[in-house]
């Protein structure tokens, strides 16, 4: 379980960090929830947290998924792949 509750820890500190540069409205607040997808290829654990702050930002899910994976993408050696 310890890998889960990290990777949500940093998918936390990716929000706050897009709440510093203004990509994500300081005010908007959203707790990742992590599962386990169906199928097996497409990893270990995935996470709709783009889809639920795409409303409240006003931003398109992808621009803010993709916003989410530059910032995970320096933690390649917990991560793998994003």
């Amino acid at each position: 379980m310890y890998l889960k509750a990290r990777i949500a820890q940093l998918l936390v500190q990716a929000v706050t960090e897009l709440k510093a540069v203004g990509i994500i409205p300081a005010e908007v607040s959203s707790a990742p929830e992590l599962e386990r997808p169906a199928d097996p290829e497409h990893g270990d654990y995935s996470t709709n947290l783009a889809l639920k702050l795409a409303k409240p930002c006003r931003r398109p899910p992808r621009e803010l998924a993709q916003a989410l994976v530059d910032k995970l993408s320096g933690q390649k050696e917990l991560l793998g792949r994003v």
